[in-house]
């Protein structure tokens, strides 16, 4: 909640979902410390869980040979495998503490602000413990603000989840956004659903 003299906005509501959304002096609220590492909560749930991301970039990767996260067990991208591989096991007791089949849905699209929806057309669903955040799920950490002031804005370079082409991956930089080569090394910031 707000302070009842502050003129900060600090969230959206949409179909459900509270976003944690706004600048970063505004944002000072939503920390969790977990397995040696400091998340930002970016999402509560209607069913209690809540989605959050590295405070940092934990490594810097290359995404992987293409654009999709994953497409099948041959065809993992780098990141997917890090994430799954590598850095889920530095999490305690993982098993009982967060969402093991959490879905990360990402969708081609040249406008950071489209709207991801689960099952819609053109969205691939992957189903793993560990993820990034979406283009959407970024712009919503900044809707109340510019991206500049986003608290999310780190002034690192990091990947998003989706492609915004065959060619190109979102990242964040310099606390602005665009898209580069999956072959390009960039921070990799975990996200991870918390269990209610």
């Amino acid at each position: 909640n707000n302070p009842s003299n502050s003129s900060c906005k600090t969230k959206v509501e949409e179909d459900g979902i509270t976003y944690i959304s706004g600048t970063k002096n505004c944002i000072n609220f939503n920390y969790v410390w977990y397995s040696g590492k400091l998340w930002r909560i970016t999402a509560i749930y209607p069913d209690g869980t809540m989605k959050m991301i590295t405070d940092d970039a934990i490594t810097t990767i290359s995404y992987g040979s293409d654009v999709n996260f994953y497409t099948d067990n041959e065809n993992k991208s780098y990141m997917y495998q890090w994430l799954n591989e590598d850095f889920l096991d530095t999490l305690y007791n993982y098993e009982n503490i967060i969402v093991t089949d959490s879905k990360w849905n990402s969708l081609t699209t040249e406008d950071i602000s489209t709207k991801i929806t689960e099952g819609a057309s053109g969205v691939t669903t992957t189903t793993a413990p560990v993820g990034l955040l979406n283009s959407y799920e970024y712009y919503m950490s900044y809707k109340n603000t510019s991206y500049s002031n986003g608290y999310l804005n780190i002034s690192y370079y990091w990947w998003l989840l989706n492609p915004d082409s065959t060619s190109f991956v979102w990242r964040v930089y310099n606390n602005d956004y665009g898209s580069t080569s999956p072959t390009r090394s960039y921070g990799g910031r975990p996200s991870i659903n918390l269990k209610s």
